[in-house]
């Protein structure tokens, strides 16, 4: 088996699906992966979409908003229980999760109706796993909004998937990823270089 080695320049989650993340001095994982990474997301409310996650395919606009566990920073967090995140809008107001005016602001900035949705088990495009992207793919990769954020863009090479033993989903490979299975057999906190 191949082993990735490097040094951990940058760590963050994404509480929720699509939106901008969080940057982390130190993070928990275990089989879900990154503690709270995904653990939310939008869902779109437009007739043949419903219930369909929303991402920045459908809504370009997400990523002009950011998430974060303001209640639950770093290795705070729960795996098992992640807390309500609070999402910043691109103007700078600040909505809690369960804010009911937070589903009128979506919808008037995106332009669509959307419903928030939380799921224990992540969301991530890759389940149970933990993506490491190197610098060399972040820089060289032909999305902008990859080439202007340090971290969580995968580019089409050096993208590597590590994944916990104990899984109850098996990650299946993407183009360009190698799988590796995770040293850590329960949820660990991981230091930041």
């Amino acid at each position: 088996m191949a082993v990735a080695e490097g040094v951990l320049a940058d760590l963050a989650r994404w509480p929720v699906k699509s939106l901008g993340g969080e940057r982390l001095a130190a993070a928990r994982l275990d089989w879900r992966g990154l503690a709270g990474d995904r653990a939310h997301a939008l869902l779109d409310r437009r007739e043949g979409r419903e219930g369909r996650w929303l991402t920045i395919r459908q809504a370009p606009r997400l990523l002009a908003w950011s998430a974060a566990y303001r209640e639950a920073p770093d290795d705070r967090l729960d795996p098992a229980d992640p807390p309500p995140p609070t999402l910043r809008a691109p103007d700078g107001t600040v909505w809690p999760w369960h804010d009911p005016g937070l589903d009128r602001a979506l919808a008037a900035d995106l332009g669509m109706a959307v419903r928030p949705h939380r799921d224990l088990g992540g969301q991530q495009d890759l389940q149970a796993s933990v993506l490491v992207t190197t610098e060399a793919s972040r820089v060289r990769s032909p999305r902008p909004w990859a080439a202007r954020s340090s971290c969580g863009a995968s580019g089409p090479t050096s993208t590597w998937s590590w994944t916990h033993p104990r899984s109850p989903r098996r990650a299946g490979r993407g183009a360009g990823s190698r799988s590796a299975r995770s040293p850590w057999p329960s949820p660990t906190p991981v230091p930041a270089a």
